[in-house]
């Protein structure tokens, strides 16, 4: 019986607590915000962060336009190379699996509807850059590069 009842709190209480992170993720400020070459869109560095070796990037892509769109992203399998991260003279392509799908938002072609006034956030994870290095840039097809960003360790 009690393997029920917290099975019943988990489904309760798990999804309360995504939502509430959602919501502060949501809130959270920016790092940086940069127009975008996708009409009615803004895009949001929201993320940059290594753990393990591993770096993380979120950007938060927002529709100020009037009407429902198509957020282009990943239209091919060529599009995914175009999110890359540069530390000094290292160019970072998306970490793939071993299947080879890129670990990234979508895992491949990437084109969600986002209504007016929502977003969609877009993530990737990159090979961490090489030890010592404070800052990065961030490098998409649909904005200028998010450029002097700090590293910053993931709790």
């Amino acid at each position: 019986m009690r393997g029920i009842a917290r099975a019943v709190l988990a489904a309760i209480f798990v999804p309360m607590g995504l939502a509430a992170a959602t919501v502060a993720a949501a809130q959270a400020k920016p790092l940086q915000v940069q127009e975008s070459n996708l009409e009615g869109y803004t895009a949001e560095l929201m993320e940059v962060a290594q753990s393990d070796g591993v770096l993380t990037v979120r950007i938060r892509f927002r529709n100020t336009g009037p009407q429902k769109t198509r957020l282009r992203l990943v239209g091919n399998e060529r599009d995914v190379d175009k999110f890359y991260v540069v530390a000094g003279s290292t160019k970072l392509l998306p970490l793939r699996d071993s299947e080879h799908v890129p670990l990234m938002a979508g895992g491949g072609i990437l084109e969600p509807e986002v209504s007016p006034g929502a977003s969609y956030v877009f993530w990737a994870k990159f090979p961490a850059p090489p030890a010592g290095t404070k800052k990065v840039a961030i490098y998409t097809s649909q904005t200028p590069p998010f450029d002097n960003v700090a590293l910053v360790e993931a709790k």
